[in-house]
C-alpha cells in the first residue's frame, strides 16, 4: 500500500532527479559552446554553508558533512601540506596548531569499521518498505560496538532516535527519524520509463541516457562522491 509519506518520498525523488539532469544538461551545453582551441570548461564549485538548526535531518547531515570534507581538503593542502614544507626548508616560524577534523570525516565515511553513511545504506537495503521503528535500527547499528562511532568522542548517542556530531564549526544534533527514507531516495522503474518516453522533447533528452535497471547510488553515498 502506498501511504501518503511514500508518495511525498517518491515526488520529492523524482523532482530532485530532474533538477540534477537540468544542472549537468547546463553544464555541457556550455563547455560545449566554448572553442576546444582555448582549452577551457567550465567547473562549478558548490561552497556549502554550514547548517544547525533546531531540527537537523538528513539533508543537514550531508550538507554538513561535505563541509567536513572541504575543511578536511583545506588542512591536507593549506595547513598541513605548507608546515611541513617551511620545517623541510629549515624555515624559522611558529607552527599553527590546528584540528585535524579526519576523525570526524571518518564517523561518517568509514568502511571498516562502518560508519554512518555504510550503516544508513546496510540499513536501507535491511528494511525494505517499513515505516516504524526505522530510526531505531539504524541508531542501534551506528552506536554498536562494530561501527566506527563506538566509543568515538566526536559522537553521542541522544536517546533512541538523536545523535549528536561535533563538527569541525559546532555540535550538532540530528534527528535520525526520516534518514534511511531519504537516504533511499528511490526512483521507480515506471517514472523513469515515463520521463523517458514524455511527449516532451527536452524531457526526453534529460533521461535519454539513465538505465532503469541500473540501481542509482543513495544520498549518503553520493555526498561520500562529491
Amino acid at each position: 500500500m502506498i501511504t501518503l509519506i511514500k508518495a511525498e518520498y517518491t515526488r520529492d525523488s523524482l523532482a530532485k532527479l530532474v533538477y540534477h539532469q537540468i544542472f549537468k544538461y547546463l553544464v555541457e551545453k556550455v563547455n560545449a559552446a566554448i572553442p576546444g582551441s582555448t582549452q577551457l570548461n567550465l567547473g562549478v564549485l558548490d561552497i556549502y554553508g554550514f547548517e544547525i538548526f533546531k531540527n537537523n535531518g538528513f539533508e543537514q547531515f550531508c550538507i554538513n558533512y561535505v563541509n567536513e570534507k572541504l575543511q578536511q581538503i583545506f588542512i591536507e593542502l593549506t595547513l598541513k601540506a605548507e608546515q611541513e614544507e617551511y620545517a623541510k626548508e629549515g624555515i624559522q616560524w611558529t607552527p599553527i596548531d590546528f584540528f585535524n577534523n579526519i576523525v570526524v570525516c571518518e564517523l561518517v565515511d568509514s568502511r571498516r569499521p562502518p560508519g554512518i553513511i555504510s550503516i544508513c545504506d546496510d540499513v536501507t537495503k535491511q528494511v525494505g518498505n517499513k515505516e516504524s521503528g526505522v530510526a531505531e535500527t539504524f541508531l542501534g547499528k551506528v552506536g554498536s560496538g562494530i561501527a566506527a562511532c563506538s566509543g568515538a568522542s566526536y559522537f553521542q548517542q541522544r536517546g533512541a532516535s538523536m545523535f549528536l556530531i561535533q563538527h569541525y564549526a559546532g555540535a550538532v544534533t540530528y534527528n535520525a527519524e526520516g534518514f534511511v527514507e531519504k537516504n533511499r531516495d528511490q526512483v521507480f522503474v515506471d517514472l523513469l520509463e515515463m520521463c523517458k518516453r514524455s511527449q516532451n522533447p527536452f524531457v526526453q533528452l534529460l533521461f535519454r541516457e539513465i538505465d532503469p535497471t541500473k540501481k542509482m547510488p543513495t544520498q549518503g553515498t553520493g555526498s561520500n562522491h562529491h
